[in-house]
């Protein structure tokens, strides 16, 4: 017979493990994010977003970095007109 404490130890112990592992499952996803051919940007932008929100809840990424992210993942002739524009106001 286990204990009541074990048992919550357990349960606390195999929810941190799930945990660590999905975060791990969304920073893969965010760092291999890429604009598909055929979807737009407003899609692109909408899955970026629900990820970094997920990978950085509090925020914590500095702002200089998400837009490098999010410019580098779109397609490549976006990437041109966009660095030719001015990448800030993305």
């Amino acid at each position: 017979m286990k204990c009541s404490w074990a048992v919550s130890y357990y349960s606390i112990e195999t929810n941190v493990k799930r945990s660590e592992a999905q975060a791990t499952h969304y920073y893969n996803q965010y760092l291999i994010l890429k604009q598909e051919i055929v979807q737009t940007v407003d899609n692109y932008a909408n899955r970026f977003l629900k990820l970094r929100s997920k990978i950085d809840p509090n925020n914590n990424i500095l702002v200089a970095h998400i837009i490098l992210k999010f410019v580098q993942g779109l397609l490549s002739q976006l990437i041109t007109i966009t660095y030719a524009s001015n990448p800030e106001d993305v």
